[in-house]
């Protein structure tokens, strides 16, 4: 009979695909675990952590304030995020553009085996059913999102 694959292994995996981006076939060689079990280990772990910490580190507003002013700062990393990660330019000229909002945010386009999974459609999926909601839905969100302004 074959040992299990303990907790601290599953974890060492996740977080070695979600720090380097590589493909279950090149983990299965570096962890000697198939990429079969990878691919629901990964998963499962994912969901795991996320059950875990969401009740901690993703709180529910408590007021329209706080929901506003959340919704404005993740919307204003954003850009920044997107143009660090595609490094399309760097400088005093990037800054600028934030602050006077003039940033163009570059074309993202599908790459091939980029699949989303089950798991990440679920996550989604809970939060727009959440902010679409009437528990969820703040007075400004759909005059916010017609006018384009953040």
């Amino acid at each position: 009979m074959r040992e299990s694959i303990s907790a601290r292994h599953r974890l060492d995996v996740t977080l070695r695909f979600l720090a380097t981006g590589e493909t279950y076939r090149s983990l299965m060689y570096s962890t000697r675990i198939h990429e079969t079990t990878i691919s629901k280990i990964i998963p499962e772990t994912c969901s795991a952590i996320y059950k875990r910490l969401k009740g901690e580190y993703l709180k529910t507003p408590t007021t329209c304030e706080t929901c506003e002013q959340d919704i404005k700062n993740c919307t204003a990393a954003l850009p920044q995020i997107v143009r660090q990660a595609t490094q399309i330019y760097i400088g005093e000229t990037c800054e600028q553009d934030i602050k006077n909002c003039t940033a163009a945010l570059p074309q993202i386009v599908r790459q091939a085996g980029n699949n989303y999974k089950t798991s990440a459609r679920i996550v989604r999926e809970e939060y727009k059913n959440y902010f679409n909601s009437e528990r969820g839905a703040v007075p400004w969100q759909d005059n916010a999102v017609q006018r384009g302004n953040w």
